[in-house]
């Protein structure tokens, strides 16, 4: 991966991790491909899982002309796997240097609510 995040809450004194996502700069193509191999791994690993999949435009890209490709896995619990390919136009490559890659990321419920409620607001 071209990148690696992980969060933790800081007032926990364990240091437990909420998330961990990493990133993987390739064209959207290569990035489908891709994209299949991890989700039947992910498959295979989790059957107990819901398994959901969308097409959406990516919010960030005003223009409608950025999208992507999701794919979650979510527990009983609600934590989730995140598997995602993103299409950035032309427009938000050149401008901000962004480019197509692939996602993933495993997440704690409480991360994506407080994602949701306090961080994006």
């Amino acid at each position: 991966y071209n990148n690696l995040s992980i969060a933790y809450k800081t007032n926990d004194k364990k240091y437990k991790v909420v998330h961990i996502s990493g990133v993987f700069f390739i064209n959207f193509n290569e990035c489908k491909k891709k994209m299949k191999v991890v989700d039947e791994e992910i498959q295979s690993m989790f059957k107990s899982f819901k398994r959901t999949t969308e097409n959406r435009k990516h919010e960030y890209d005003k223009t409608g002309d950025s999208h992507g490709i999701v794919i979650t896995y979510w527990a009983e619990n609600y934590d989730s796997i995140n598997i995602s390919c993103i299409n950035w136009s032309e427009k938000i490559t050149s401008e901000n240097n962004w480019h197509d890659n692939l996602h993933l990321s495993i997440t704690r419920k409480d991360f994506l609510v407080w994602q949701h409620n306090v961080a994006n607001k």
